[in-house]
């Protein structure tokens, strides 16, 4: 196809813009938030990841089987809480913390700082 062929937009209903327009058009518009995109997408994706493997190893998450009513959408939450609960609390392993606060059921209490009268 000839560099100054027009060539229609899909969808708009404008009028159609050659390549060469195109073309120009792109090479000067700035381009520097393309790596910081990419940046905060890795970004996202390894907390994603992150904290998918320690919800799917520590809570057997993609074993549940709650289905039904609002229990999908509310066990990933509380999940979540305990994990942010037992990280704020200190550097601990997570399986092991929950062990521990499972033995007793004033620990998680007295993590949260309730204590009871």
């Amino acid at each position: 196809m000839d560099q100054g062929a027009a060539e229609p937009r899909r969808g708009s209903g404008s009028p159609p813009v050659s390549r060469a327009l195109a073309s120009a058009m792109a090479a000067r518009c700035p381009r520097p938030a393309r790596p910081r995109l990419a940046d905060l997408l890795r970004g996202h994706w390894a907390i994603e990841n992150g904290l998918h493997d320690v919800r799917d190893t520590t809570f057997p998450e993609d074993a549940s089987q709650v289905r039904v009513g609002t229990g999908p959408q509310v066990m990933p939450c509380l999940r979540n809480l305990a994990i942010g609960v037992l990280s704020r609390a200190g550097p601990v392993n997570l399986a092991a913390a929950l062990r521990h606060h499972a033995r007793d059921p004033r620990r998680p209490l007295t993590t949260l700082g309730i204590t009871l009268g």
